[in-house]
């Protein structure tokens, strides 16, 4: 077992699985066989029922500081395992395609931790907790029902990639124009009315993504956007590009879906 460090989901070959019980993570409490090695690192993903079962056997401690990722999808949880916060270690951890409803304030516990990853969750809001994790580095919570996103989200200052909004999203906050170190930005929003003009502060966006349901301007701040080389647009009921990407005099790789059929001139 000494190369084990993946775990195979079987989720998608097994339909008739049912919710996990917050018990079944009880397992993830041993492995300490396993990690007898000195300064092995782990990277526990796609981790299926049977084998959170089977891990009991290995005696893994969620206390041991060589696991550096864990990822769980597809498993229709509801809550936020709450035995992750014994991994200080943590680096990347994605919980992606469930029905996870809140994000405890424990998140904080997680202080190392770079990648976070709640795509297509049950989220309403995000915890102040979140943004304290001032080594976070990635940040994806598109497709959950958040209308709006906290102003803290500018208190993270190593944040480089942030996928945000849905078509229901009405408010995006100032302060994430305060977040220069981003280079990759995608946002999903009503209209193009909710996005800011701070936004135009990002001098170091390198790829933007908008989708919109109505993208009829974009801030005039976003001529100030000169590293940008990748834009993708979307929008439903649009038909003119907005004029003001024209001056992004770094973009080379420019996607146009939706109504978008003419450049406004």
């Amino acid at each position: 077992m000494k190369d084990l460090a993946y775990f195979k989901s079987e989720k998608e070959q097994n339909s008739n699985e049912t919710e996990i019980p917050e018990s079944e993570f009880e397992c993830l409490l041993r492995l300490e066989d396993f990690l007898n090695t000195p300064k092995k690192r782990i990277r526990i993903t796609e981790v299926s029922q049977s084998w959170l079962r089977g891990l009991t056997s290995f005696g893994f401690t969620a206390k041991d500081s060589r696991v550096s990722a864990i990822k769980i999808t597809r498993f229709n949880l509801t809550k936020f395992p709450e035995i992750l916060y014994g991994f200080s270690e943590l680096e990347y951890l994605d919980l992606s395609d469930n029905h996870i409803c809140q994000i405890p304030e424990s998140i904080a516990n997680l202080k190392k931790l770079k990648t976070l990853i709640l795509r297509s969750n049950d989220l309403v809001d995000l915890p102040e907790a979140l943004f304290t994790l001032k080594s976070l580095k990635k940040l994806v919570v598109t497709h959950n029902p958040l209308l709006q996103l906290s102003e803290s989200i500018g208190k993270l200052p190593n944040l480089k990639s942030f996928h945000f909004g849905t078509f229901e999203t009405t408010k995006i906050p100032s302060s994430l124009g305060n977040v220069t170190s981003l280079k990759t930005l995608s946002l999903t929003f009503s209209s193009s009315e909710v996005i800011p003009k701070t936004l135009g502060n990002l001098v170091n966006l390198e790829r933007l993504s908008l989708i919109g349901e109505e993208i009829t301007s974009l801030p005039e701040t976003f001529r100030n956007l000169k590293k940008v080389e990748f834009l993708y647009l979307y929008t439903v009921n649009t038909t003119n590009l907005p004029e003001v990407l024209l001056d992004m005099s770094s973009l080379f790789n420019l996607i146009l879906e939706g109504e978008i059929c003419k450049i406004a001139i």
